[in-house]
């Protein structure tokens, strides 16, 4: 028996080294002369071509090209996935990639990206994919890389997973210099039915399939939300008779469109109800006897106005302003309303914002204890929470830290003296998303939406 396992180890170790010579660069092949498929999972790598050698042709080759029955299978669940890193380097303008991604043995869905710009010093591509648990992708968001927010679309309003594909994908580019590649076109695969594996039409999807469309989610901490339809990414040619998106030219897909700065994640949706950018930084806090309630947008579509509201129970809201929207804008827009003279006890207050066609949307609530004692801002750092306090006297401050699914990450009891207190709190592995914050005392109370940037690296 031992003989037999080193006799099969030396003739795998020979035919890689002719594959070496033969070629002379990075080479993976699926496939001959029958179907082969390739499982990865566990949260593993499957790693295409040489990091020293990143200016060479690395190639993924199925080459039962015409029956496409060899692939990779690489569904992961968005927490953990399943990753093929390939090596391309500052590979040439035009440069065309497929990466032959499968669900089980009956569905093909690759991907196909073409370099537009290419990057600097090196670097590799890493890809991964998998299908939601259900239709309601809500319920199944993408939690590594930056994460999802969420799936909502303000044109229900509410959540939209009804309208979207119900599949996620992972585009990343690591390991550059000075810039990352740009791509000037790219195209995603979806499953209609075949193999009985819909991804678009089971459970209680509704999805015009002519009207399907790419978004993806952004994080930076200016313009966390969805992008496109009318901001960065428009829907390219429709492929519904080939199942394929395809997102064309330059102005669509350049300007750091791998940048893991700003996003990784992709969905594909029906544009009739596309996914929004959320109100982004709504805060309400205390500053001299008034409270300031600010909100921004990364996008605006159709929109009239926005109508500040308060509330002493959180329940029954009463306007207090109304401010001009901008209409139609892809640009960061910020916004902020006065409350001059604040409820004497803990108060609510919200935004909502109306569009033309009368459908509105509403921020989250935002708690503040009447603006009469200390003055308390608070904001996202990288990899936890600063708060800034303006103390009348020595006391102490509850500091708690929420998820956007509720779950309380942080819950720590601060010191504060008369006078200026800066507090800071770091949470570990924290990944880069939206979070609420509420830090209180027995007299003051306030609540904020902020943007933490993770500082932990794969």
């Amino acid at each position: 028996m031992k003989l037999k396992f080193l006799f099969g180890l030396f003739a795998f170790l020979f035919v890689v080294a002719i594959q070496d010579v033969v070629f002379a660069q990075a080479r993976l092949v699926i496939g001959n002369t029958s179907a082969v498929f390739m499982n990865i999972s566990g949260g593993a790598y499957l790693v295409v071509g040489d990091a020293t050698a990143s200016a060479a042709t690395n190639t993924i080759m199925y080459t039962d090209a015409l029956a496409r029955n060899s692939w990779i299978i690489s569904e992961g669940n968005g927490t953990i996935n399943n990753r093929i890193k390939w090596y391309i380097g500052n590979a040439a303008v035009a440069s065309t990639y497929t990466v032959p991604l499968g669900r089980g043995t009956t569905n093909y869905i690759p991907v196909v990206l073409t370099i537009g710009a290419a990057g600097t010093a090196g670097g590799s591509f890493v890809f991964s994919t998998y299908r939601t648990a259900s239709w309601q992708n809500s319920a199944n968001l993408p939690t590594t890389g930056g994460g999802v927010g969420n799936y909502n679309s303000s044109s229900i309003p509410g959540d939209a997973s009804a309208y979207g594909v119900d599949r996620f994908w992972e585009i990343d580019a690591t390991g550059y210099g000075a810039s990352k590649p740009d791509l000037s076109a790219l195209m995603f695969t979806y499953i209609d039915g075949g193999g009985g594996n819909p991804e678009i039409s089971g459970g209680s999807n509704t999805i015009t399939e002519a009207n399907i469309q790419a978004q993806r989610w952004n994080f930076n901490a200016a313009t966390p939300g969805w992008q496109g339809p009318g901001n960065t990414f428009l829907k390219g040619v429709d492929g519904a008779a080939s199942n394929t998106v395809t997102i064309s030219g330059a102005a669509n897909v350049v300007s750091g469109s791998l940048d893991l700065a700003n996003s990784r994640w992709w969905t594909l949706h029906d544009n009739a109800k596309p996914l929004p950018v959320e109100f982004l930084r709504e805060s309400a806090e205390c500053n001299h006897k008034e409270v300031v309630v600010k909100w921004s947008t990364a996008s605006e579509q159709n929109s009239d106005f926005f109508m500040v509201e308060r509330s002493l129970d959180g329940t029954n809201f009463s306007p207090i302003a109304k401010i001009p929207a901008a209409g139609n804008s892809s640009v960061i827009k910020n916004y902020y309303a006065l409350d001059t003279d604040p409820y004497s006890g803990t108060s609510f207050y919200r935004v909502r914002e109306q569009d033309f066609n009368t459908s509105s949307m509403t921020s989250g609530v935002m708690t503040v204890n009447g603006c009469t004692g200390d003055d308390v801002f608070v904001y996202g750092t990288e990899g936890g929470l600063a708060v800034n306090i303006n103390a009348l006297e020595d006391g102490q401050y509850n500091v708690e830290l929420y998820d956007m699914l509720g779950q309380k990450l942080v819950n720590e009891v601060k010191n504060v003296v008369a006078g200026n207190n800066h507090l800071k709190l770091s949470v570990g592995n924290i990944s880069s998303a939206i979070y609420l914050a509420k830090v209180y005392n027995s007299s003051n109370a306030v609540t904020k939406k902020v943007f933490i940037r993770s500082s932990y690296t794969q």
